[in-house]
């Protein structure tokens, strides 16, 4: 398991963010929770048996999400 705390960059609990995060990942068919007693951390729970090329190809398309969404 993974978690990646999101903050603005006020230190602010990014919650309404790390949602919109969740979300566009399920349309990209990878399952991401937001997590945390504010629900702004990312949970990232890959399975027991992951590949090389799939855990590159989630980091790539999280890269793209942050990207796209402007945060």
């Amino acid at each position: 398991m993974i978690g990646i705390e999101l903050r603005r960059p006020d230190g602010s609990f990014a919650t309404e963010e790390t949602y919109r995060i969740a979300k566009a990942m399920l349309a990209t068919g990878f399952i991401t929770l937001p997590e945390g007693s504010h629900g702004n951390v990312l949970s990232i729970t890959p399975p027991l048996v992951i590949g090389k090329s799939t855990i590159e190809k989630a980091v790539k398309t999280l890269a793209r999400v942050i990207r796209e969404l402007n945060l």
